[in-house]
């Protein structure tokens, strides 16, 4: 089972969820009739906000090579400039919004 997730690519947090996002907005298309708990519109706002925070991220994640005392040090990280930033806040907005509809519609 962990060469499946590995094959995916999913070991850091923000590509699970993407791939959640992807999966739950296909969830919603697939079950049309049959999601009586929660509203589907909800589930599909929540799930293009998950997708649009991972999206956010994964295009943050950058290879970076340091050069010191004549060698060099390679290493990935994320480094969020404007587009990316803005990105993720209108994901986050987006996902609370619609998590918090989809708690107040259970209550």
């Amino acid at each position: 089972m962990s060469g499946f997730f590995e094959n995916l690519s999913l070991k850091l947090w923000w590509n699970w969820l993407t791939f959640l996002g992807v999966g739950l907005f296909a969830f919603v298309f697939i079950y049309r009739n049959e999601i009586d708990i929660v509203e589907r519109k909800h589930l599909l706002g929540l799930s293009i906000g998950m997708f649009i925070v991972g999206f956010s991220h994964i295009i943050a994640f950058k290879s970076i090579t340091i050069f010191d005392n004549g060698g060099y040090w390679s290493t990935k990280e994320i480094v969020h400039n404007t587009f990316t930033k803005v990105l993720f806040l209108i994901g986050l907005v987006i996902s609370i919004v619609f998590l918090s509809l989809i708690l107040w519609n259970l209550v």
